[in-house]
């Protein structure tokens, strides 16, 4: 059919327009034939007004989504003031799901009009008021930031809405460019992107698909990194299973980063030395995307504070993650344990380390008796569970 209609018009413009409108009269769902609404707009500006008002007498389920194509199609020197109207209006009209390349519509700015900021507001209402499936382009977030004016509060909430709406549909700044263009330009982002997606614990379900090292480039600006890491300490829950979400700081850090990261991350542990919750983060944040300086942290820890009963409280192995077949957990927890015990006797300072050594070779132990317990219990139920 795309073929037919766009060929029948290129031969003959009245007619193809004819059988076209004959074709939109349809009662039934019609696909959107993109080609066909190129050829025509492109061709004269007479062909794309009259083809206008086919589309302006057309009722049915999609025409909204051809008018949508329409202006994205049309040429840069047809737009005009009657134009510019029309995309106001039919984005008003939008109730549904639609999917919005902000770019196209730079063609209907003028002096004192920004038509994609006016577009972008009326998305960002019709999705916060009537909770519209409105999808944009990454386009005003990753290349023209300036399309909104300098006005942060909606370069926020639209962005928000298209983090949340991509959760359900589909994917939206997938490689964070947009995210980092923003922070570039207003460094309260970051803590306001967390503020907002994680209020709850791992409310936005995996953290290692973020990657947010670009963070890392700006050196003047590591308090916004400790204001998003007290935030999560204080507002998220620690359960030892598959990460904090202040691990997302953390993720694909090279080697420049990695070491920025290792001096912010020992002042971090300078400042907090007393506190548990946040110690037992941090450290389950070390293990995942630090791991080449777990032990240098480690003892740096325990040069601030050495104190057992403390140590005592914290999880300094976390959680192995899931294993497959018949495994002694015991024995697993004990060679989890034995590699803290080790790390510590390469101090220099083992005098003072003597109550924790007790500790961690009582623990050893205890978890050896417990998987020996574990085999007893598999060999007398035949490894049935």
């Amino acid at each position: 059919m795309e073929v037919i209609l766009s060929e029948n018009f290129n031969k003959n413009t009245k007619n193809g327009l004819y059988f076209l409108e004959e074709y939109l009269k349809k009662n039934y769902s019609i696909r959107c034939l993109y080609r066909t609404i190129a050829s025509v707009v492109k061709h004269s500006e007479q062909s794309a007004l009259n083809f206008w008002d086919i589309l302006e007498e057309t009722n049915n389920k999609d025409s909204i989504l051809w008018k949508i194509a329409f202006q994205d199609r049309l040429p840069s020197e047809f737009a005009n003031d009657f134009y510019y109207d029309k995309l106001i209006e039919t984005i008003n009209s939008i109730n549904g799901f639609m999917y919005l390349y902000i770019e196209q519509y730079d063609k209907f700015s003028k002096e004192n009009r920004n038509a994609p900021k006016k577009v972008l507001e009326i998305v960002h209402s019709k999705i916060k008021t009537e909770s519209q499936q409105i999808r944009l382009s990454e386009y005003p977030f990753k290349e023209k930031l300036e399309i909104f004016e300098n006005n942060y509060s909606l370069i926020k909430e639209s962005y928000f809405q298209q983090y949340a709406l991509a959760k359900s549909s589909v994917s939206f700044d997938y490689q964070l460019e947009g995210f980092a263009n923003i922070y570039k330009n207003h460094q309260e982002f970051l803590f306001d992107f967390f503020e907002n997606f994680y209020s709850n614990y791992n409310a936005y379900g995996s953290n290692e698909n973020l990657n947010l090292s670009f963070i890392w480039d700006y050196p003047d600006r590591l308090n916004e990194i400790k204001k998003v890491i007290d935030f999560l300490v204080n507002r998220d829950i620690y359960i030892s299973l598959g990460g904090h979400s202040v691990s997302i700081l953390f993720n694909d850090l090279d080697e420049v980063k990695l070491g920025r990261a290792f001096n912010f991350i020992k002042n971090i542990i300078k400042e907090n030395q007393g506190d548990r919750a946040y110690i037992e983060i941090i450290f389950d944040t070390i293990r995942t995307n630090m791991q080449s300086k777990h032990d240098e942290l480690f003892l740096y820890f325990l040069s601030l504070n050495s104190d057992v009963e403390f140590f005592k409280s914290i999880d300094w192995v976390g959680n192995p993650g899931v294993q497959m077949g018949n495994v002694i957990w015991g024995e697993l927890h004990a060679k989890r344990w034995e590699k803290v015990l080790k790390v510590l006797n390469t101090s220099k300072e083992q005098l003072r380390f003597i109550p924790i050594k007790n500790f961690l070779k009582k623990r050893i132990q205890s978890e050896y008796n417990r998987a020996e317990s574990e085999r007893m219990r598999y060999f007398i139920t035949g490894n049935r569970r």
